[in-house]
């Protein structure tokens, strides 16, 4: 499908000019993520770590502190210190794992770093060999000191006897136990009782890789190359990964700018942003197609793109629960609707550049149902007349370096989520025209958003996103990821090599087969290695690829395995890349 059938609005452009549409193929619609085998590390909660909890070691020393070496206590100018993946280690006895080492620059930079040394607190517990490969000797606690360059890190080990993981698999939309679900890891299969849980022979005490399942109706979860030993899996229904309510309403236009000879009142409505906006994706502003008729001639649009006097209601789509609505409407000129969408970001730029001939309006206090659909009117109204002043970030890895960037600003409203505020376009310093801030009523919170798409909006290229604070001032987004490579994908035996930001918080690979059915895996920082095809509906082979990666998740990932919290998608992401191989 070409980009603008992706967002929605080719079927309007071909209404007005009486063209067929054309489908060249699969939308890209939920570009992938990256694995990496940085696993894990822990909270420093005090705790001793011998109850039997998960990865829970105490770290007095704090990363990333100078060594004591006698020495004058210089840092090399530019390095801000190092960062060692796994942060903690909770293993058996003869486990063995290598250390991957990064060095951050004061400028907070991240890149391989290979000079490091390594020694050991105490060698009868743990030993490290001056590649970094540590060896668990024996039970009791540690540390592994990783030092280079006058600073240094200190990565906590724990040492166990039982050689058992304990997995929780519960029901992600409403936290309760499952019962019967399969646990598969290298030592076989495992099977939860009534209390959903399993307990997991691990064979050597290593990192573990378990992949967990219900049915077809439900997600498969993955957790690659990890040292941790209690975890808890939520397994989604795949109807809850998609929006399955909807929102219509009347359009009253009392207070939208008439049109002139030569334009069309258009606009658009949307639901507010439900969870983080760094895990939207620009194709979901616009909904499934219905047909109008526009000068007599009838064609497909988005259902939520209204026209004065030809399609005046709109059907927004919205997650189930608390909601609103937002939306903007003006004039626009109809030779530059029919003549000037030739991609998906011409078309938000046409919005972008016809702000100042529109009005924007909102709806709070929405309460939507899955699989029905909620009545509310719309009255755009207020104008765009403020504007903020946005310094973009610079394009990371895999950009061209000319693309121009999305931007939005939102303020959240409590229980409805985010509805946008303004729009923009640009690189550099750009601006984001806004309505004035806090026209949200009860507003806790104000964002701005930029989205960047490698070949331009609307390409189907990758993506890179990230969200800042909006005090009123200038906004400063945090560095984009890079984006996600794929070195390498065989679709029959699930051969995987994936490359990631060194910056990535954490990495989750979707595999989506034809019939919709997900399986997800989950890693800390990068990953590469072959796919475990544990779930059944899965062996048929082939799937596309889905690779993203978080970056700025408070949090870790151990501590998101032991409370079920670990996706993503229950946090809030400053930054986000994307990346999708279709299938061969």
């Amino acid at each position: 499908m070409n980009s603008l059938a992706r967002l929605g609005l080719v079927p309007l452009t071909l209404l007005l000019v009486a063209c067929p549409a054309e489908d060249t193929g699969k939308e890209d619609s939920d570009p992938g993520e990256n694995l990496d085998k940085e696993t894990g590390y822990v909270e420093d909660t005090g705790e001793t770590g011998d109850t039997g909890e998960s990865a829970v070691i105490p770290d007095d020393t704090g990363d990333s502190a100078p060594i004591d070496t006698g020495d004058s206590g210089q840092v090399e100018p530019g390095l801000a210190g190092l960062i060692a993946f796994p942060r903690a280690m909770v293993v058996n006895p003869g486990a063995t794992y290598t250390l991957d080492v990064l060095a951050e620059e004061m400028s907070g930079d991240r890149h391989p770093y290979d000079m490091a040394s390594f020694v050991s607190l105490d060698d009868t517990i743990a030993t490290v060999d001056a590649m970094g490969v540590v060896t668990a000797v024996a039970v009791g606690s540690t540390a592994i000191v990783v030092s280079g360059d006058g600073v240094d890190t200190r990565v906590q080990i724990e040492v166990r006897d039982d050689y058992l993981a304990t997995v929780t698999v519960i029901e992600g939309s409403t936290g309760l136990p499952i019962e019967g679900a399969t646990v598969r890891a290298a030592t076989g299969d495992f099977t939860t009782d009534a209390s959903g849980i399993a307990y997991v022979t691990v064979a050597d005490g290593g990192p573990v890789m378990l992949t967990t399942w219900i049915d077809e109706d439900h997600h498969a979860v993955s957790l690659a190359n990890t040292v941790g030993r209690v975890f808890t899996i939520p397994l989604d229904a795949l109807s809850d990964d998609e929006p399955s309510a909807t929102i219509h309403g009347n359009v009253d236009f009392t207070d939208v700018p008439e049109a002139d000879a030569g334009q069309m009142v258009m606009g658009l409505a949307c639901a507010s942003v439900q969870g983080a906006l760094a895990l939207l994706d620009i194709e979901d502003l616009l909904a499934d197609t219905r047909t109008i008729e526009v000068f007599g001639v009838e064609a497909d649009a988005p259902s939520n793109l209204f026209a004065k006097d030809y399609a005046e209601d709109f059907y927004a789509p919205a997650f189930p629960g608390d909601a609103g609505a937002w939306g903007l409407s003006g004039p626009i000129d109809i030779g530059e609707v029919t003549a000037g969408l030739n991609g998906t970001g011409d078309a938000l730029a046409l919005l972008v550049d016809h702000l100042d001939d529109m009005v924007w309006g909102k709806r709070l206090g929405l309460a939507t149902v899955a699989d029905a659909t909620t009545e509310t009117d719309f009255a755009p109204a207020d104008a765009f007349s403020d504007v903020l002043n946005v310094a973009l970030p610079t394009l990371p890895m895999g950009f061209d370096g000319t693309e121009e960037m999305f931007l939005m600003s939102a303020e959240r409203a409590v229980p409805e989520g985010w509805l946008v505020t303004g729009l923009g376009m640009g690189s550099g310093v750009a601006e984001v025209q806004r309505v004035p801030s806090g026209s949200v009523p009860g507003s806790v919170q104000n964002a701005v958003f930029a989205f960047a798409q490698a070949g331009g909006l609307g390409s189907g290229g990758g993506v890179s996103v990230a969200v800042t604070g909006d005090d009123g001032g200038l906004a400063a987004f945090p560095d984009l990821l890079d984006l996600p490579v794929v070195d390498s994908w065989d679709a029959g035996s699930r051969a995987l090599t994936i490359t990631t930001d060194a910056d990535a918080d954490i990495v989750r690979v979707r595999l989506v087969d034809d019939n919709g059915r997900l399986h997800d895996i989950y890693v800390e920082g990068s990953w590469s290695g072959t796919l475990d095809k544990a779930q059944p509906e899965f062996e048929r082979g082939k799937a596309d690829v889905q690779v993203d990666v978080y970056g700025g998740i408070e949090g870790n990932f151990e501590h998101w395995l032991s409370t079920s919290t670990f996706e993503p998608d229950n946090h809030e992401p400053e930054t986000r890349a994307r990346y999708t191989l279709v299938k061969e």
